[in-house]
């Protein structure tokens, strides 16, 4: 009957398909579970739902790869939802990817936790719920108040009180701590995320390197600009001792173009003669028909030189014999030469204009700000062509904290944070109790103190401390949560004395405070899955062999009862 109006369901909304096969699953009918899920997800091939139903039945096989491709679609399917990247998250982690998970975890979207929008009712001065006679002589012990004093450090512990999404991914962060150990999520933490000082490093080097490229545009624009003929700025060779520099002689091969250049260069040079120059030139004849002077002289003015062939040839052959001694000879000298009177000029204008300091450029694979300031000063004037390349190496150098690495959410860091300090108590408390047992001296706690060290322990996923942790509370005061965190570690150990036990006692209590047994509740759970394992008719000759009240006995038969009207696995056997 339920199946039939399960399938009547799925017909009419395909989604509830991922509920169904999730049935079949638990129902050991895997066939039927995986046929209704290839069935589902032709007619809705974008349903997280159904995705994830068969990410953790593949998980449940040690299909891994297979789970994380279902996993991966899932996400694509809703990018918003943050069960879908939580699902991803497990699955890195059953993968052995931690780093992947706490990418993965990073990039979970979470949503403020609200609760349900229900009217509260106002708190009644006085409550009175009658205790029924058989409930009386159960032997239910409740708190009595004696224990009720805390450490202060236990009772501000930040973990308890997350909710909703952020307590989700607070469990998957145990989890990942539980599998590698403080240390090494620490090192997958550094790894993956930028950290403060890498980011401090990064703005520093990142504000340096503005500063240097604002530092060679002020240079670019204050430079003078080259001269447009170095020839004429240098000096003549020993042949010509002159204080000035050879005229170019223009010859009839020559374009006209070309010949205005070199009129105007003339004319320039002529300007800039000096007046002992001038006055050490003969007087007598001031044209170009007189004859040459001697080698250690070299006339100030030629007008014209087409007059005569002989005369033209003999003065280009003079000119151009002058021009190849002085490049040939006296080279060197004027590259000396060059290089003095720029580094005079650059001297000067940086001296009349700014005192600014030199821009730094680094250089290398290290970070050291010492070794890039020396290296910087070796250069002060770089050439155009080393530019690129330097700019190459200080992306390199100095982006890769933000190329290779994400920067961590706030909430994420925070829970961080929130785990440090659930693991420096566990630390603490681990230690103190080793310190006491070396010493053979008895370890006292309150039973609230017991209590919460043990849901520490239960997060930190330390079953065997924490089993120890709510048994000693039990020792000094009756609590529900204790016994029900103790009635799943005995579900899952098999114990069934033990178990049924902690049925007993939740029942009773459950019964007192007149608290409606609806199914599934967790003692439900619970007991179904040991029931699976051990079958019902060896649970209920075991809950015979207790020898309870027939009140009390009649309040736990209900949930044999239930195993055998649903048909649980193991309630036929």
């Amino acid at each position: 009957m339920l199946f039939h109006n399960s399938f009547s369901l799925y017909r009419k909304d395909p989604e509830v398909a991922a509920l169904l096969a999730k049935s079949y699953i638990g129902m050991d009918e895997e066939i039927k579970g995986v046929n209704i899920l290839y069935e589902a997800l032709k007619q809705n091939s974008m349903s997280y739902a159904l995705l994830h139903v068969q990410a953790d039945f593949l998980l449940t096989k040690g299909k891994t790869e297979y789970a994380l491709k279902l996993a991966k679609q899932a996400v694509n399917c809703a990018p918003s939802e943050f069960v879908t990247w939580a699902k991803l998250t497990e699955v890195y982690i059953a993968l052995g990817d931690y780093e992947s998970a706490l990418l993965t975890l990073n990039s979970c979207p979470m949503f403020t936790y609200n609760e349900r929008d229900m009217h509260r009712m106002p708190t009644p001065a006085k409550t009175h719920l009658p205790i029924k006679p058989e409930i009386v002589n159960a032997g239910l012990d409740e708190d009595s108040g004696r224990d009720n004093e805390v450490d202060v450090a236990l009772l501000r512990l930040p973990a308890p009180s997350l909710r909703g999404t952020f307590s989700k991914a607070y469990s998957l962060l145990t989890r990942l701590v539980a599998k590698i150990g403080w240390d090494e999520l620490l090192k997958c933490r550094s790894s993956v995320f930028v950290m403060e000082e890498e980011y401090r490093l990064q703005k520093a080097a990142e504000e340096e390197h503005h500063k240097k490229n604002q530092k060679s545009a002020f240079d670019n624009e204050t430079k003078p600009p080259p001269s447009a003929d170095p020839i004429n700025e240098v000096k003549t060779n020993g042949v010509n001792n002159l204080n000035y520099s050879i005229p170019k002689i223009a010859i009839s091969g020559e374009s006209d173009e070309d010949k205005e250049n070199e009129d105007s260069n003339a004319s320039s040079e002529k300007k800039l003669q000096k007046d002992d120059a001038v006055e050490s030139l003969t007087s007598a004849d001031e044209t170009f028909e007189t004859s040459l002077p001697n080698h250690n002289e070299v006339p100030a003015e030629v007008n014209s030189l087409e007059s005569t062939t002989g005369e033209s040839r003999s003065l280009q052959e003079i000119g151009e014999s002058t021009v190849v001694d002085e490049h040939s000879t006296d080279s060197e000298a004027l590259e000396e030469v060059n290089l003095e009177d720029d580094k005079e000029t650059s001297e000067k204008k940086s001296f009349e204009e700014t005192s600014v300091s030199e821009p730094i450029s680094f250089k290398g694979p290290e970070l050291e700000k010492p070794l890039q300031a020396a290296n910087e000063e070796k250069n002060d004037s770089p050439s155009q062509h080393e530019e690129p390349n330097k700019e190459t190496v200080t992306k390199k150098d100095y982006a890769f904290s933000f190329n290779n690495k994400r920067l961590c959410e706030r909430w994420l860091d925070n829970l961080f944070m929130v785990l440090y300090e659930d693991l420096r108590v566990y630390t603490l408390w681990r230690s103190e109790m080793s310190h006491y047992k070396a010493h053979q001296l008895l370890y006292r706690k309150a039973g609230a103190e017991w209590e919460i060290l043990g849901d520490l322990a239960s997060r930190l996923h330390h079953k065997e401390e924490a089993k120890e942790a709510y048994q000693r509370c039990l020792d000094f005061k009756f609590s529900p949560k204790a016994w029900l965190k103790l009635l799943e570690y005995y579900a899952e150990e098999g114990d069934v004395q033990r178990t049924l036990t902690a049925v007993v006692k939740l029942t009773v209590y459950h019964e007192r405070w007149y608290h409606e047994i609806i199914y599934p509740t967790a003692v439900c759970h619970n007991l179904n899955k040991i029931i699976r394992v051990q079958g019902l008719s060896k649970i209920h000759y075991n809950l015979i062999s207790m020898n309870l009240s027939p009140a009390v006995d009649k309040l736990v038969s209900r949930y044999m009862i239930l195993a055998e009207t649903f048909k649980i696995p193991g309630s036929d056997f």
